[in-house]
């Protein structure tokens, strides 16, 4: 007995199981929306229904929807395998097999019953007994039927707004005279919006126009979007969008109408052409396309960027990588034309792939480059395995810059201190080629990553020799300590050296020079060159004293100065610099040329002396020449003397330039010697002048600048004029009158 309850038990739980869930059948209330929010106006009819990939809707499960019913649900429902809605139709309240008397109910309809109130003829028919013209899609079409009674016109079945979904000129057209009542807004013109009597200003209707108002075309701006240099084909991917371009000349097209209702769908090339259209009602004005959103954008999302180079969609922003070989091209970048066209050249020695979504062919170059674009891509990782990219190499294998991010066997160098930072490796090449042949480790250390001749290339120095010196593995460098300035040898040529101080790069020991006083503030060593190539080739001494560690050519080499010359001059050893104690403004010379003289005051340069300019009272402080010019390049050129006096110190024409005043002019007019400024000891606004312009003249008073005489100015170097003077002398005689009297 307990067996048989026990199978009535499981029985009956089993068909309970069975009965729990009835799916309804699959219903066109989807509409192309992706979901079937269409399927009913409240969420709690909505939910009863279930999206698939056939793009319909149907009720998940029959048993659920309690007093929740429209047509779609019953249609849903009856037709399912156990017909739980008694009748397909909705009366308003209830699932009917058939519909109350007067009225219908379909797929026109949604299922509902309901007076069916019949629009008027249109001409949309396409000539194929059809009313597939009559709308952009079936959705459109389903709203009409087709009279072949004799006028070949299509009609709205039922201008209900349950049975009209979607509105266009045509729909507005047919239902304008419809009968009776609760009929979609009366109106012949769509504006679309809704149907309207008459259409906006400046907008126009009729059969031409579908009976939508349009305004006259906003047009867009030319974009070089055509392939044949004939037709736009190449500014969209379907006939539809080509069709919105006017082609112009050469590879120019521009669209039609850029206002927002000219568009079934968006490209970069529109967005591009209608970002500066002028007019009203356009598409949203941006250049580049944002596919994600679906619409024009001004800038593109972070992350992407748009350019011709991608239509003009925003696409996600690949990186440079340094794989041009000619800094011109990035012909270095692939083995193939095709890997090299990925490619746009950027500068230096770097290269970025155009867009990582459309790489047909892959290499270690363009999985780097792609490698942090994580959408719409296949290159998920910055190296190549020789089939695909990847973000770890196999075991035994290595991807660097020096592999061009291809995995390959390595033949590792031992560690050398070559670290500046304890960080990178970047003391360990001048150029970022041999840095990137390096790997990091603890504290000072680096090692090369793979010894492998092909890898290395050209790309050798003291470091790279030292590491590599006993790789094991074939293909390696050559073997040896050090590097000659071309390869790595086991031995410096005789006379040379080489250790961890020089980066164990062969050369001729140091040849120190003298102390020579050009430290200027007794610490450092930068008051001996203007460069800091040229002060990093002196060591600091006690006080103002520095010496050339190195008179070496091959370590000084073009970075000369007097200093430089005075501190080699007797250096000993060879391979020096020129030996001479000054400085020609080429080479060291013994003696400077003819009329020219150098000292610790002109830094050991060579030079000719100074043509020195009279005395003239310009001082205003008795201290400075401040009141000789109104710049302090001008007050430079002066020499104070004694009380109110100074003197251009040098009147060459090379040191004075254009700095001219009065005081210039008349300190220098009697300068002995050649090559002075021009010879005149007053300034007319532009040069030194013997005499004034007529109608101007010159005094102490204007500063030796030519006035015009019926107006007298002030000299314009802080000099007081007469009449200020006797100003001055009788507030003073003023203020002792008073003192006496008080």
């Amino acid at each position: 007995m307990k067996n048989l309850n026990f199978i009535i038990l499981i029985s009956y739980i089993s068909f309970s199981a069975i009965k729990a869930i009835i799916q309804g059948d699959e219903t066109d209330c989807s509409y192309d929306n992706q979901n079937c929010s269409a399927c009913g106006s409240t969420p709690d009819i909505q939910q009863l229904f279930t999206y698939n990939s056939n793009q319909s809707c149907y009720v998940t499960d029959c048993l659920t929807i309690g007093n929740a019913k429209n047509g779609w649900i019953c249609y849903s429902c009856f037709n399912s395998i156990q017909q739980v809605t008694p009748g397909p139709f909705f009366d308003g309240t209830n699932c009917v097999n058939e519909c109350p008397q007067g009225q219908q109910a379909g797929d026109f309809s949604s299922y509902i019953c309901e007076v069916v109130n019949s629009g008027q003829g249109v001409n949309c028919d396409q000539g194929d007994q059809t009313c597939n013209g009559c709308g952009k899609n079936v959705y459109y079409a389903y709203q009409f039927r087709y009279n072949n009674n004799g006028d070949n016109l299509c009609y709205v079945f039922d201008c209900s707004p349950n049975a009209v979904k979607f509105l266009n000129g045509y729909v507005c057209n047919s239902c304008s005279t419809a009968p009776g009542s609760g009929n979609i807004p009366k109106g012949k013109f769509y504006d679309h919006k809704t149907c309207t009597d008459t259409c906006p200003p400046g907008y126009k209707a009729d059969l031409s126009t579908g009976f939508v108002c349009l305004a006259p075309p906003n047009p867009g701006t030319q974009v070089q979007c055509s392939q044949d240099s004939q037709t736009c084909n190449g500014c969209g991917i379907n006939p539809d969008t080509v069709s919105m371009f006017n082609y112009v000349s050469e590879q120019n097209c521009s669209v039609i109408d850029c206002h927002y209702y000219a568009f079934t769908s968006l490209n970069g090339w529109i967005c591009k052409s209608c970002a500066l259209a002028t007019g009203s009602d356009n598409i949203l004005q941006g250049e580049f396309y944002d596919p994600n959103a679906n619409t024009c954008v001004k800038n593109c999302p972070i992350g992407t960027s748009a350019s011709a180079n991608t239509n003009y969609i925003c696409t996600p922003v690949p990186v440079a990588v340094p794989c041009s070989n000619d800094s011109q091209t990035c012909k270095g970048c692939g083995s193939d034309a095709t890997i090299q066209g990925q490619f746009n050249f950027m500068s230096g020695n770097n290269c970025i792939v155009q867009d990582c979504t459309q790489v047909t062919k892959f290499n270690g170059w363009v999985c780097n480059s792609c490698s942090f674009v994580n959408t719409n891509t296949p290159l998920q990782g910055k190296y190549y395995n020789g089939s695909s990219c990847t973000d770890n190499c196999p075991p035994g294998q290595s991807a660097s810059a020096a592999t061009g991010y291809t995995c390959q066997v390595i033949n590792p160098g031992v560690p050398v201190a070559c670290s500046k930072d304890v960080q990178t490796c970047g003391g360990c090449g001048s150029t970022s080629d041999i840095q990137n042949l390096f790997t990091k480790l603890k504290g000072t250390s680096c090692q090369v990553t793979d010894c492998f001749s092909n890898i290395i290339g050209s790309n050798l120095n003291g470091w790279i020799c030292n590491s590599c010196q006993n790789a094991s593995g074939s293909g390696n460098i050559a073997a040896g300590q050090y590097f000659d300035g071309k390869t790595c040898v086991k031995n410096c040529p005789i006379g040379q050296q080489a250790s961890a101080d020089t980066g164990f790069v062969c050369q001729n020991p140091p040849n120190p020079g003298a102390n020579v006083a050009c430290s200027t503030d007794s610490s450092t060593c930068g008051g001996c060159g203007v460069t800091n190539a040229i002060q990093n080739l002196f060591t600091h001494g006690k006080g103002n004293l520095c010496s050339i560690t190195d008179c070496n050519l091959s370590v000084v080499g073009s970075n000369l100065n007097g200093w430089v010359c005075n501190s080699c001059q007797n250096a000993s050893g060879s391979g020096n610099i020129a030996a001479g104690q000054y400085f020609d403004g080429k080479t060291c010379v013994k003696n400077c040329s003819i009329g020219q003289q150098a000292s610790a005051d002109t830094g050991f340069v060579c030079q000719n002396p100074p043509n020195p300019g009279a005395t003239v009272a310009c001082s205003t402080d008795s201290s400075t020449c401040g009141g000789c010019g109104a710049t302090n390049v001008i007050q430079n050129l002066f020499t104070h003397g004694q009380g109110n006096v100074c003197s251009v110190t040098d009147c060459k024409l090379f040191v004075v330039g254009s700095n001219l005043n009065g005081w210039v002019c008349k300190s220098c007019s009697l300068a002995s010697g050649s090559s002075n400024i021009p010879v005149g000891q007053y300034y007319d606004g532009k040069t030194c002048v013997a005499d004034c312009p007529s109608g101007q003249s010159a005094t102490a008073d204007t500063g030796y600048m030519c006035k015009t005489s019926s107006n007298p100015a002030s000299g314009n170097n802080n000099q007081s004029t007469t009449s200020d003077t006797s100003l001055i002398i009788y507030i003073l005689g003023f203020a002792n009158i008073l003192n006496l009297l008080f």
